[in-house]
């Protein structure tokens, strides 16, 4: 099983709808540790509604998380995984800085230097 397979069997109220993850497998951690808390609220809180992931992508070198509608709860805990993503290398997920000015990504020294 990929990174994003086991996510979506972990998560199965959240990506009920099927989606692809567009971004690299370095950021698969904290999009884990997202899911399952999104998914824990939906189980409590939320078993019939129509919460549910849309999309999962990088854009301007952090990850961008999009749900069907959201709580408050769940709008803080993904503001504050985007927020990570901005520190971790979405290639490996090692600590990371945004890099680049046309096309920005959030790399690690070592995926940075061996990208050019």
């Amino acid at each position: 099983m990929t990174n994003w397979e086991v996510i979506k069997s972990r998560c199965p109220r959240l990506y009920r709808k099927g989606i692809v993850f567009e971004c690299g497998r370095g950021w698969s951690d904290i999009i884990l540790d997202l899911s399952l808390q999104i998914e824990d609220i939906l189980r409590k809180n939320h078993e019939e509604s129509e919460m549910y992931a849309v999309q999962v992508k990088e854009k301007y070198g952090t990850l961008r998380f999009y749900m069907s509608s959201e709580t408050d709860e769940i709008i803080d805990l993904i503001s504050d995984t985007e927020a990570l993503s901005s520190q971790t290398c979405e290639s490996c997920g090692a600590p990371a800085r945004m890099r680049g000015f046309r096309w920005v990504e959030t790399k690690c020294d070592k995926c940075w230097e061996s990208k050019k």
